[in-house]
């Protein structure tokens, strides 16, 4: 009889503890991702009124602006072009001017509009790409400060990852934008599946021996 009466008491406790704990778990911690930034620096080339053509001394003045940001694969250089210009009026002849300057020095350039007209000023930016771990990686609070026993991810569970994914991906801008494929090849593409209807099988082609794997 005693036992009886027991075992609905122990349940009963045993749900109420259940339900006491449920209510102060904490929210289940997210792993850690790069983090990604975009930072646009922008240089102002001066005109004279009516003018379209680059003095020399602004050239110069562009050139030590460029080089002073250390330009790196993923860099977008853009040149200002506006909105409204019709691609024949004296803003869209100054853009064409300084992008075929840059282009003469090896770099691409893009037009973009800013909101805000320039005036006798054009601006040429420079977007850079950065991809860093979280600011706060590494997080490793003290263990009287963290709960160890709420079946949930450590609070520096990603930080590797995000730190060697931001080290090893060349070119950040690929975490913002995909590349643009180049023309396939569609000879190439279908060899293999002319191989396979025709029940052949294709010669592996051993890859060129460097140096070091001598």
């Amino acid at each position: 009889m005693t036992r009886k009466i027991l075992s609905p008491l122990l349940a009963a406790t045993a749900l109420a503890s259940l339900i006491a704990c449920s209510e102060v778990l904490p929210e289940p911690r997210m792993t850690k991702e790069p983090a990604v930034t975009q930072v646009t620096s922008l240089h102002a080339v001066r005109f004279a009124p009516e003018g379209f053509q680059v003095s020399p001394a602004e050239w110069d003045r562009l050139i030590d602006f460029l080089i002073g940001l250390r330009l790196r694969e993923g860099d977008k250089v853009m040149v200002e072009l506006p909105a409204t210009s019709d691609g024949r009026d004296l803003a869209a002849r100054r853009a064409l001017g300084v992008m075929q300057l840059l282009a003469r020095e090896g770099i691409a350039a893009e037009p973009f509009a800013l909101t805000e007209p320039g005036g006798q000023l054009l601006r040429v930016g420079v977007e850079r790409v950065a991809l860093n771990a979280p600011a706060d990686c590494p997080d490793w609070p003290d263990a009287r400060h963290f709960d160890a026993f709420v079946n949930d991810a450590l609070p520096n569970f990603g930080c590797a990852n995000a730190n060697n994914f931001s080290a090893m991906l060349a070119n950040p801008r690929d975490a913002v934008e995909g590349q643009t494929l180049d023309d396939a090849d569609t000879e190439r593409l279908t060899l293999g599946l002319r191989a396979y209807r025709l029940r052949q099988s294709l010669p592996l082609v051993p890859l060129p021996q460097s140096a070091g794997d001598e």
